[in-house]
């Protein structure tokens, strides 16, 4: 288990996590509650085939879920909620992050 200051609170990131420990995670990569200030992210060792890139899998699942977190705590629950817009973030982040990194601009 991880921990992480997501707007200063603090959440606990619970990674190669079982439907048995979280049985919410039943039939999904990994959510996040609000409540309780958790990120869980499923194991994905034996769901995906041996091509798979399993890390790539399991961050960009895991960048999906603090950014739930970020709009939570940034009281915007309702975008939060938009897996779409969600998801852009998650995928599209890395690429932004690169660009302000040639920039200089972080």
């Amino acid at each position: 288990m991880q921990k992480v200051k997501v707007l200063g609170t603090k959440y606990e990131i619970f990674d190669e996590a079982t439907n048995d420990e979280f049985p919410l995670l039943q039939n999904m990569d990994g959510f996040h509650d609000v409540t309780n200030k958790k990120i869980v992210i499923a194991g994905f060792v034996n769901e995906l085939g041996a091509d798979q890139d399993l890390k790539f899998v399991k961050n960009q699942v895991t960048r999906h879920e603090i950014i739930h977190a970020f709009m939570s705590e940034s009281g915007m629950e309702e975008w939060s909620q938009n897996e779409q817009l969600v998801n852009w973030f998650a995928i599209q982040s890395p690429k932004i992050f690169k660009v302000f990194q040639e920039l200089d601009i972080l």
